[in-house]
């Protein structure tokens, strides 16, 4: 089975300014996103976290997004911008950021493959404590070395024995993963989830 991880959790409260368009998202400045509060949670009070943060009561009424940043991430940055996407696509439900150990520069590739590949099993414990914790669907959204680090966390699902999905939609956002390291992945962590996409670039490799 998957080991217990040290994952932490907290409840955030995020304050962003009126009058933004569609995907704009400032990290400094009189426009900057902003945490107004953060509250620790403990694991055992998961759920009561969850429900305090969707926009109205009821755990199978609201999705549930877990969003997985990517490379060359600050915490901070990696949290705004799944608060960018939550308010653009108007998202009722919880919202979870699992932030992973980026080095947050542009020189620090080699090191956050590494974190990535060291927080898989956090990422998989995570994924079924949402699981258990939550009685509504549950959509996995990754980017870039996100991705990566998903599929695997989704390989070790499967590797130690949850032969069923555990999560009810997957989108992928331009994966960091070469193509042939991505068929691999895809084929440790399958069956994935009934609703799974890839969205890529025209510049990403095939």
């Amino acid at each position: 089975s998957i080991q217990q991880s040290d994952t932490t959790f907290s409840l955030l409260d995020v304050a962003t300014p009126t009058g933004r368009l569609p995907g704009e998202l400032e990290f400094r400045g009189a426009n900057a996103f902003t945490v107004s509060s953060q509250t620790p949670v403990d694991p055992s009070d998961l759920r009561s976290a969850l429900l305090r943060s969707t926009a109205s009561e009821g755990s199978g009424k609201h999705r549930l997004m877990l969003w997985v940043h990517g490379f060359n991430n600050t915490p901070a940055e990696a949290v705004y911008r799944q608060v960018q996407i939550v308010q653009d696509i108007d998202h009722a439900g919880p919202a979870v950021s699992f932030v992973w150990p980026s080095a947050a520069r542009a020189s620090g590739y080699i090191h956050d493959r590494d974190s990535a590949l060291y927080a898989r099993d956090d990422l998989a414990d995570l994924i079924l404590s949402l699981d258990a914790a939550w009685s509504g669907e549950l959509v996995v959204i990754a980017h870039s070395l996100g991705a990566f680090l998903t599929l695997e966390a989704l390989g070790r699902l499967r590797l130690a024995g949850n032969s069923a999905p555990v999560i009810d939609s997957l989108l992928l956002l331009q994966p960091d993963i070469a193509p042939d390291v991505f068929e691999a992945q895809i084929r440790t962590a399958q069956p994935l989830a009934e609703r799974s996409a890839l969205i890529t670039s025209q510049g990403d490799p095939v």
